[in-house]
């Protein structure tokens, strides 16, 4: 009888991301400019690129790794 039925067998999980929620989605910025400038003082050169300093990598994997971990030397390379 329940193949037949106008009842839902299962209700609806929470609810959909846009209703009941207030502005656009981003966080109120709350450090000072103080703050701003010493950070950008610290990691940024003069033109606004991340300076000599600053350990950059790939967000999404560790190009450091090389492959050396997977049994070649990269100190040719």
């Amino acid at each position: 009888m329940t193949q037949h039925s106008n009842h839902k067998s299962k209700t609806p999980k929470g609810k959909p991301s846009g209703t009941e929620r207030g502005g656009n989605g981003l966080k109120e910025v709350t450090r000072d400019d103080e703050v701003n400038e010493a950070l950008e003082r610290e990691y940024l050169d003069d033109e606004g690129q991340p300076d000599e300093n600053v350990n950059m990598r790939h967000e999404n994997r560790n190009t450091d790794k090389g492959r050396r971990d997977q049994g070649e030397d990269t100190t040719l390379i």
